[in-house]
């Protein structure tokens, strides 16, 4: 037990050793009178230093001082803005691009639906009936026609549609 008291004062005194840092300032008087304060030893032999003041400092003060100056705040809140007007318009387009792959996908699904109909109705037809655009009658497919269609379908299908 006295052993793990020890243990822990010794501990706690690395702790605060780590956390804490001790500055030397120099307290001094000048010739006129004017009282200084500095990290160094007077350089003036007519001084008279008064005293040497010990400053303890903890590890996060020393690193706020190391750090460098923020940017004014008007300066933060444009450059801010302006971050986020344009993270804005990317998430925007990305929503857009993504909005048009989705739509894409759909009338890819449908093509290829249709098709798949196409071919079911061209492979168990005997006779293909088709509308002529041109004068709006009927004809019947010759099999060389047919037969194209067929393959077109298949080809289509093979090349186009994921299952």
């Amino acid at each position: 037990m006295h052993q793990l008291i020890k243990s822990l004062i010794f501990l706690a005194a690395c702790g605060l050793s780590l956390s804490a840092t001790t500055e030397q300032l120099y307290k001094w008087v000048d010739q006129r009178g004017v009282t200084h304060y500095s990290k160094t030893a007077p350089t003036d032999p007519n001084a008279s230093v008064n005293k040497t003041i010990a400053i303890r400092r903890s590890d996060s003060a020393a690193a706020k001082r190391q750090q460098p100056e923020p940017e004014q705040p008007s300066e933060l809140a444009a450059s801010s803005a302006l971050e986020s007007e344009q993270l804005l318009k990317q998430q925007q387009i990305e929503h857009q691009a993504q909005q048009q792959k989705v739509q894409q996908q759909k009338v890819q699904q449908q093509n290829c639906l249709t098709a798949r109909n196409k071919l079911t109705a061209l492979e168990n037809a005997g006779r293909v009936r088709q509308l002529d655009p041109a004068n709006g009658q009927y004809r019947y497919l010759p099999d060389e026609e047919k037969l194209a269609q067929i393959t077109r379908m298949r080809d289509y299908i093979r090349n186009r549609c994921s299952h």
